[in-house]
């Protein structure tokens, strides 16, 4: 017994007073590429989701840059959002919120998804609650024509109508209404077509964080008497709002209220 313990006791290998030595961290080139933002790595990372054949397995192409990146993996993305000036305007795609009514009309829906479509020709990020009705079709119009679409979710969880077939990045806050907070803090123009009591809210949070908001057949503003109050820009015809947006969308720098 005496000799097997021994034996035991040999093959147990004596312990280290030298801390094990850290990983090494293979540091890979960046991809910190004008004009490129974390949603196109997003959208990469979702590309079979895609309907942008601009986004393939051989790589992005950047909507406004055209610069293509071969192989772009986790690893890499990791690296991208360290070293990537994300929060630069000179290097963040534009955002154009689009706000309204899950039961909107059908007016109302076919003005959003031309919205959509033509934010999305020009390079924009459609940016919607999630949900149906005028969110749906402007998530709808920007995905047909190849371009990005988020939705920040009032659900934790997906639900019946969260998020809409047409969101390609869906963001789940779990916050109800307070997400509106999100979508208009997170967005370069905000657009409101028709609407009830949330997209209200969503208009008066875009004013007091002074966000650009447009509104076509929405909520009326009108300040108290005597005070110098910022208002929507109202458009009175679909046609108005969309000239207006052609114009502007091609240079985020020229917003005006």
């Amino acid at each position: 017994m005496g000799a097997h313990l021994g034996r035991t006791m040999r093959r147990v290998a004596p312990v280290s007073s030298t801390p094990p030595r850290a990983p090494q961290i293979c540091r890979r080139r960046s991809f910190a590429v004008p004009g490129l933002s974390l949603v196109d790595a997003a959208v990469h990372r979702r590309r079979d989701l895609s309907p942008n054949p601009a986004v393939c397995r051989s790589g992005i192409r950047h909507p406004v840059s055209g610069v293509r990146i071969r192989g772009f993996g986790q690893s890499e993305a990791h690296e991208f959002m360290r070293e990537s000036p994300i929060m630069d305007q000179d290097h963040a795609l534009p955002i154009l919120a689009v706000f309204g009514a899950a039961d909107a009309s059908a007016e109302e829906t076919s003005v959003a998804e031309r919205v959509g479509t033509m934010a999305a020709r020009a390079g924009w990020v459609v940016l919607t609650g999630g949900g149906s009705g005028v969110m749906e079709a402007a998530s709808r119009g920007a995905a047909e024509a190849g371009g990005v679409t988020v939705g920040i979710l009032p659900t934790a969880r997906a639900e019946r109508g969260y998020p809409n077939p047409w969101v390609r990045i869906p963001v789940f806050t779990g916050a109800g209404s307070a997400r509106n907070a999100v979508n208009v803090l997170s967005a370069t123009l905000c657009v409101a077509i028709g609407g009830g009591p949330g997209t209200l809210s969503e208009i008066a949070l875009a004013l007091k964080a002074g966000t650009p908001v447009w509104c076509l057949g929405s909520w009326s503003l009108t300040p108290p008497p005597g005070t110098e109050r910022p208002t929507p820009r109202v458009f009175d015809s679909a046609e108005d709002l969309l000239r207006a947006l052609d114009d502007t969308i091609r240079d985020a720098k020229t917003l005006e209220r």
